[in-house]
């Protein structure tokens, strides 16, 4: 409650502050947010080490995907999904399993997530998620009232039955009691011969479940309730008793019906049990294993990379912007606090992914403050006053600062709901960041603009290096431009028709992918690796690379599905040897364990289904599609058609070359790829509706040529395409360097696609734009002209 009432001040503040405009109140209420939001902030993110989460890639431990497979001539009910999520819970609660996090991915697939634990652990978890669930109906002994009390006791002993305890619930499903139940050792009927059930609420009978029988199972019911009437038969799944009612009469004609429930919830739950969504086993269609010493070794690398990007852009913006520079500085650290504050309070994860985010926000940042000191500089170029001038630049800034975070706001949010959890992470750190970061940028630094000119220590403000750009000719360059470009994208499109299904990583492939850190000082060559894989009939292709920072080497295996961890029965014998346990068999460093017990070296697995990887692989691609078209909407709604037309152009030209660079660097295609590749066309975007929003600007206000205007307006924004891409590419750069494998070819994708972004921005967007308005027959300078006439008319209709 403290925290909502908080939060709703702080929401009411600003309204006030956008709402006023007087300068001094605004100064004093922007004050009062952000030292209100900081502090905030700072409670919910300290100590890190309590309130910062994170996720199963940094603290180590085991994902699950699993899959409810019906049994033959079943289908699924509606909430088999939940009742499976119930019994999951419960057979892993029963392991003592910390950190438990079972979450609904679609109508029959689960998302088991268990931070922290050892690989050990995870075998024995392994075993039992994929147990079939036991469905048995058991009679009731005729005098439990009487013997059950006294078994619990201790005081009889009654062959051939077992006790046992049901939970009685109130009308809210809530426990309510405990009842000791005697029950017969032994089923007395299988519940695999339920057909269906179905639980609901009868006016004027009350809630109750509906059962049907299989034909065979209708005989076998009857005689069971013909020679029982009166007594109870329990209902049991997994050993639990779920339910005790009284049988009143024989029961034919394979149907029955259950009364006496406290509540429709009871009934529907207990219908639920009946059909055991579980009666066959689980199928693991995707796991993700990573060791708390790997877990351990990704935070380190990515504290450096964020530090070293951190310091970079600090260093670089102090020194190009002095003053200004350093109020930049203070308001990317409360964008960070923000950012951290936010993740700590709402416990989202920080993942592996969600490092590269925080550090591509703080690249992205830097962004609105150039464009806000580009502009205050061209304002004090042309003979303004410096309040003048900083009120002008924010002003004429804010527009493409918010277009521009807006489409990214737009791929970040379809990332977060399309796709699977490692790219969701980095969603949720970006779609804060973004947030955190337009606060920063247009309140939080004119804020301290507004004390700073209060103080009279702006009279002599500097703004900016004093280095002169040169003007550049881009629309002369552009058949040359256009040519580069299509070579470009048929070398592309060459290089994906050789590669083919080979650029796929086992997201999309399906396949296992085993991961281990060999300190420094152990060697494990490919040779040893290849003879004990060929002990299982498995030919593998191990992979070394050694880690940025020096403290050893990843070595990467891959095999067939299902072959990286040995698979056991129900009494725990192996079944088929995994190629982890057979080369920690054979190989001496690998084998080695520690004073606890454990293995010295763990490892990593991931295994993907070919079913999962098919449905990965169109999530993915409905998700790049969506982005695309959401994009494509947005800026055909926010400027003229021929924008638009331009953007998508310069935005499928970005992706294809990034695409075809990456896979020529043989970075392969996964589901973290897809974040890359929506976070370029963010990027490209982002670039475009800047040099977009200049281009309009300069149309509606000089005349003359269409294609020299929009070269004034391309030089124009040079400089900040300069600073904004350069800072972002060094941070990027940060990431390749010190980010260890898991994230290097993310960051190294996300990199070209920067590149070839800044490229297309000036060389492919406004050209293509100019060239598809002149196509349609009508001027660039009038679509905007009548555009921004159509805007003044619906502004003043209301007031006439």
């Amino acid at each position: 409650m403290i925290i909502f009432f908080c939060a709703l001040l702080i929401l009411m503040a600003f309204f006030w502050y956008f709402a006023t405009d007087n300068p001094l109140t605004k100064t004093w209420l922007g004050t009062l947010i952000t030292v209100a939001l900081v502090a905030f902030c700072l409670f919910g993110a300290v100590p890190p080490s309590e309130k910062l989460k994170k996720g199963i890639d940094l603290a180590g431990g085991s994902s699950f995907v699993l899959e409810i497979r019906p049994p033959a001539g079943k289908e699924l009910s509606n909430t088999a999904i939940t009742r499976a999520k119930e019994v999951i819970r419960d057979r892993l609660n029963a392991l003592g399993t910390a950190d438990l996090q079972i979450v609904e991915r679609s109508d029959n697939q689960l998302v088991v997530q268990m931070p922290g634990i050892e690989p050990g652990e995870r075998d024995k978890i392994r075993q039992t998620l994929e147990k079939a669930a036991q469905l048995n109906f058991h009679l009731v002994h005729p005098q439990n009232d009487q013997l059950a009390q006294a078994v619990a006791d201790g005081d009889e002993y009654i062959a051939g039955y077992e006790l046992k305890m049901m939970k009685n619930l109130d009308k809210n499903g809530e426990v309510e009691s405990e009842s000791p139940l005697l029950i017969t050792r032994y089923p007395d009927l299988s519940g695999t011969y339920v057909k269906s059930a179905n639980g609901g609420f009868v006016p004027g009978q009350g809630a109750m479940v509906f059962l049907a029988f299989t034909n065979e199972g209708t005989e076998k019911f009857f005689n069971l309730t013909r020679d029982n009437v009166g007594e109870r038969l329990a209902i049991v799944v997994d050993g639990e008793v779920i339910s005790a009612p009284s049988l009143r009469t024989a029961i034919a004609g394979g149907s029955a019906q259950i009364d006496g429930m406290a509540s429709e919830k009871e009934a529907r739950d207990l219908a639920s049990n009946l059909e055991n969504p579980l009666e066959e086993p689980m199928e693991i269609v995707d796991e993700r294993s990573v060791s708390p010493t790997l877990g351990a070794d990704s935070v380190r690398q990515g504290i450096y990379a964020g530090l070293a990007g951190l310091a970079l852009t600090l260093v670089f913006v102090a020194l190009y912007y002095r003053l200004p520079g350093l109020i930049a500085i203070f308001g990317l650290a409360v964008n960070i606090i923000i950012l951290f504050g936010v993740m700590g309070m709402f416990q989202f994860a920080f993942t592996m992914p969600g490092i590269a985010g925080i550090v591509l926000t703080i690249g992205m940042a830097v962004d609105a403050n150039v464009l806000i000191y580009e502009r205050l500089k061209e304002e004090r170029a042309a003979g303004k006053s410096i309040g003048a001038a900083i009120d002008a630049a924010y002003e004429k800034a804010f527009s493409a600062i918010f277009d521009a975070n807006l489409t990214t706001l737009i791929t970040a949010g379809l990332l977060y709901f399309m796709a699977t959890d490692a790219v969701r992470g980095f969603a949720i750190t970006l779609i804060v960041g973004i947030l955190a970061s337009l606060f920063a940028s247009l309140v939080v630094t004119r804020v301290c603009f507004r004390w700073l000119m209060t103080a009279n220590l702006l009279e002599k403000l500097s703004i900016g290096s004093k280095i002169r750009i040169p003007q550049f000719d881009f629309m002369g360059k552009r058949k040359v431009a256009l040519f580069v470009s299509i070579t470009a994208i048929v070398i592309c499109f060459a290089e994906f028709a050789y590669e083919g299904e080979d650029a796929l990583g086992i997201d999309f492939k399906g396949g296992d992918e085993i991961e281990f850190k060999l300190p420094a000082g152990k060697d494990v060559t490919v040779d040893q690796v290849q003879a004990s894989a060929a002990k299982l009939g498995i030919a593998v292709q191990p992979q070394h690379q050694d880690d940025a920072g020096g403290s050893g080497t990843f070595i990467t295996i891959r095999g067939p599905e299902g072959t990286a961890i040995s698979s056991f029965d129900d009494e725990g014998n192996i079944v088929q040897k995994g190629i982890v346990d057979q080369l920690r068999e054979d190989i001496p460093a690998l084998g080695e364990k520690t004073a606890e017990g454990g293995y010295a070296i763990t490892e990593s697995v991931q295994s993907v289904g070919p079913s999962m990887g098919k449905a990965l692989l169109t999530e993915s691609a409905l998700a790049l599609g969506i982005g695309l078209l959401a994009i494509m909407i947005f800026i055909s709604v926010r400027y003229e058609f021929s924008f638009a037309v331009g953007a998508l152009f310069a935005l499928v030209h970005d992706m294809i070359i990034a695409a075809g660079i990456a896979v020529l660097l043989n970075i392969e295609m996964s589901v973290i790829q897809v974040g890359a590749f929506l976070t370029i066309a963010g990027y490209s975007i982002n670039d475009t509706i800047v040099v977009f929003d200049r281009v309009r600007e300069t149309l509606a206000l000089k005349k003359g040529n269409v294609r020299d205007i929009v070269n004034v307006a391309l030089n124009a924004t040079l400089s900040r395409t300069l600073l904004t891409s350069g800072t972002t590419m060094a941070t990027l750069l940060t990431l390749s360097i010190f980010g260890g494998p898991a994230m290097r070819g993310f960051s190294m994708t996300i990199l070209i696609g920067m590149i070839i972004g800044t490229y297309s921005s000036v060389f492919v967007a406004a050209p293509v734009t100019v060239w598809w308005s002149n196509m349609r027959g009508k001027s660039l300078r009038r679509q905007v002209l009548d555009t921004e006439a159509a805007k003044a008319a619906a502004l003043a209709a209301p007031q006439q």
